[in-house]
C-alpha cells in the first residue's frame, strides 16, 4: 500500500512528507524502507547523485536506503551514470571478484 502512496508524491521537495508516509527505515524493517528507497530512485532516476543525497535526507536507516538507492539507479544510469569522484572514495572490490 505503501508503493501505491508512493505513485502520488511527485515532487522530490516532499521529502519530509514521503518520509513520513512511507517510512525512513527506521523501523528496521522492508515495509518501512523500500518504499521510500523505490520513490528516490524515481525521483531521480537518471541522476544517481541527486538520488542519494534524496535518501539520505530523510534520515533513518541511511545506509540502507543509499544501497537500494545506488542498486536502483546505478542499474539505470550505468558505470558511466556514477560520478567519478564518487567512484574513487568506494570500497575496494576484492580480486576474487573480478573476471578473467
Amino acid at each position: 500500500s505503501r508503493l501505491v502512496r508512493a505513485r502520488g508524491i511527485s515532487n522530490p521537495e516532499s521529502r519530509g512528507f514521503a518520509a513520513a508516509i512511507l517510512g525512513n527505515g527506521v523501523r528496521m524493517s522492508a515495509q518501512d524502507t523500500v518504499p521510500y528507497a523505490i520513490w528516490c530512485s524515481i525521483m531521480h532516476i537518471d541522476d544517481f547523485e541527486r538520488a542519494q543525497w534524496l535518501a539520505l535526507s530523510a534520515g533513518g536507516d541511511r545506509d540502507t536506503l543509499c544501497a537500494i538507492v545506488g542498486a536502483i539507479v546505478a542499474s539505470y544510469v550505468g558505470k558511466e551514470g556514477i560520478p567519478e569522484r564518487w567512484a574513487e572514495y568506494r570500497e575496494r572490490l576484492p580480486d576474487w571478484h573480478a573476471r578473467p
